[in-house]
């Protein structure tokens, strides 16, 4: 049964709420770029990301096909490989899988150099539309793609037999049985648990049955705690998790982003970035900054420890100024950065 939540002067469900807050973070559709051109060397299109982790630059970025990107910007920003991330195709985007606008933006990236991630959600998929699918993945010659469930707030079917693919696990398998090796598949990973899991044992369980599906690494939800990413690590070490481990990171951008995606994931804030925002909650600049300063600190402890995780990914939301200041601040492959103002 759905909880129930009072919004204003109405009751609505739970599940709508969150779907209202993804909303107000994702625009409507946008024109997606025509041309974009990396300002640094080119990736080939058979470097598995498994395997680009070992190279020096260890940064990633998640784009959003859905919201307007900044090519000049995207092009100037060094970086291992981009996510592109799936939202729920209508009907006939699914009739006509190269409309869809996740596939559209990874092949126009992957053509023009880039190494692409295609998230790709498969609950409410039926298995000859994930078939159509990866054929025009595979045509397009991406190899990386990051095996989800799929959001709660769209996911309408609830009986998992009705599902073909009701887990991520079930994708996994079934992308390893239909190609092999082809593809190099990454998953999600859950510092804080999956929002809809009963414990942290259970959801490493969980974790643990996807990289023995055929997983290849794991890309972690946002977390604005070091603490949280290096307990994650030790746990999965001593579950026997040992594929490379990616911990996500979101910039704080203003008290409504801070406040909706933490709700939204179901992740924790921890008191002391409260009382900052909070206090300087109606300057969205002075949020900003302080996000990039908590970003920049952040990262710099994990890249203290590489021989725990395989590098940053960076949850954009195709805020790109603002990656860029972090990186600028971190002085990661700080030759490679063109200046702001350039």
């Amino acid at each position: 049964m759905d909880c129930i939540c009072y919004k204003g002067s109405r009751f609505i469900s739970v599940n709508s709420y969150l779907h209202t807050m993804r909303e107000t973070l994702i625009n409507s559709l946008t024109k997606i770029p025509i041309s974009i051109k990396p300002a640094f060397k080119k990736v080939s299109s058979d470097n598995f990301i498994k395997n680009v982790l070992t190279s020096d630059l260890r940064v990633s970025i998640e784009i959003c096909p859905n919201r307007a990107l900044n090519e000049d910007l995207l092009s100037s920003i060094p970086f291992s490989f981009c996510s592109v991330t799936w939202r729920t195709p209508s009907n006939e985007q699914l009739e006509h899988v190269d409309q869809i606008p996740a596939l559209i933006l990874a092949k126009q990236l992957n053509s023009n150099g880039y190494n692409v991630l295609l998230h790709l959600a498969g609950r409410y998929l039926k298995r000859e539309q994930v078939v159509r699918i990866l054929e025009e993945v595979k045509s397009a010659g991406i190899r990386n793609l990051f095996a989800l469930q799929g959001d709660p707030s769209e996911i309408k079917e609830k009986d998992d037999k009705k599902c073909d693919f009701p887990y991520a696990s079930d994708l996994v398998t079934f992308i390893r049985e239909r190609h092999g090796n082809y593809f190099c598949v990454g998953v999600a990973g859950y510092p804080e648990k999956h929002p809809q899991c009963e414990n942290i044992e259970k959801d490493l369980q969980y974790l643990k049955f996807k990289v023995t599906r055929g997983a290849d690494f794991i890309i972690t939800q946002a977390s604005y705690d070091y603490q949280r990413f290096l307990t994650f690590s030790q746990q999965c070490h001593l579950m026997g998790i040992n594929v490379p481990i990616i911990p996500g990171v979101f910039i704080i951008s203003s008290h409504r982003t801070l406040t909706a995606m933490s709700k939204f994931c179901g992740v924790t804030i921890p008191r002391n970035i409260i009382d900052v925002v909070e206090a300087v909650k109606g300057n969205d600049d002075d949020v900003a900054k302080f996000g990039v300063q908590h970003a920049t600190e952040l990262i710099g402890k994990i890249f203290e420890n590489q021989h725990l995780f395989a590098g940053v990914h960076m949850f954009s939301l195709n805020n790109l100024e603002l990656v860029k200041s972090v990186l600028q601040k971190t002085n990661i492959n700080s030759e490679c950065l063109v200046p702001l103002n350039a």
